[in-house]
């Protein structure tokens, strides 16, 4: 009887460890992919992917083609014209501002002619000696 308890125990020992290294079989599914909660999100998404030339994606891809063109076009243009280097400046130049302010340049303008006939003026006032003598 030992012995047959023994040989059953050796069995069982076995069994188990040769059952711990078998690969299993994957029946254990997702609640996701089993009730479908994703399907109309996908299939929103994978309609703008039909094809022909008439589906979104075909309008947007060409509308960046097109887009695409005119910016090389553009580039093109400017590398013909070429481009201004360090040594070809001859003068300063500033900043020009694409929108002026009407009120700043009257001022400006106001403030220089108040100059300009300040330095009209100073040449005509005698010039005073020192302690007035």
């Amino acid at each position: 009887m030992r012995a047959f308890l023994a040989l059953l125990a050796v069995v069982g020992v076995r069994v188990a460890t040769v059952s711990c290294f078998q690969p299993r079989a994957a029946t254990v599914r997702s609640p996701t992919s089993v009730h479908g909660f994703f399907d109309k999100m996908v299939k929103g998404m994978e309609g703008n992917y039909a094809g022909g030339d008439d589906s979104p994606y075909a309008k947007a891809k060409a509308a960046d083609e097109r887009k695409e063109a005119e910016r090389k076009k553009k580039s093109d243009e400017r590398r013909a014209r070429g481009y201004t280097e360090l040594k070809d400046v001859k003068t300063k130049s500033f900043a020009k501002f694409k929108y002026s302010d009407k009120q700043g340049e009257k001022e400006e303008a106001a403030a220089a002619a108040a100059a300009a006939k300040a330095a009209a003026e100073a040449p005509k006032k005698k010039k005073k000696n020192f302690f007035g003598l």
